[in-house]
């Protein structure tokens, strides 16, 4: 869908309709960076898409998916069924997960 939203638009360097490449540069648990290049121009307009919890390198995407899990019941295998049925990305694995849910309990 972000793709063809972008198609629609125009380049804001030199104006034409846009007409590239997208392309996955980063990938943590629900977190992306992606880039779109225009084949006219060739600049790069990248976005990010969960802005970092302050005072840590976490995605706030992916922490909130965390406590979601935690405070629902399903953990972390339950996630991963959940962004399967989505077809999203799967979560990290589950020993980091539970390092960062019991760092989470700590908070």
């Amino acid at each position: 869908m972000l793709f063809a939203l972008i198609c629609k638009t125009n380049c804001e360097v030199c104006g034409s309709r846009w007409n590239g490449k997208m392309n996955i540069n980063k990938r943590e648990g629900l977190f992306l960076i992606l880039s779109f290049q225009c084949s006219t121009c060739q600049n790069i307009i990248t976005i990010e898409t969960s802005p970092k919890i302050v005072a840590s390198d976490r995605r706030d995407i992916n922490v909130r998916s965390q406590i979601g899990g935690h405070l629902s019941g399903i953990r972390h295998a339950g996630l991963v069924k959940l962004m399967g049925v989505m077809n999203l990305p799967s979560l990290i694995h589950d020993e980091r997960y539970s390092k960062w849910d019991r760092d989470l309990l700590i908070m």
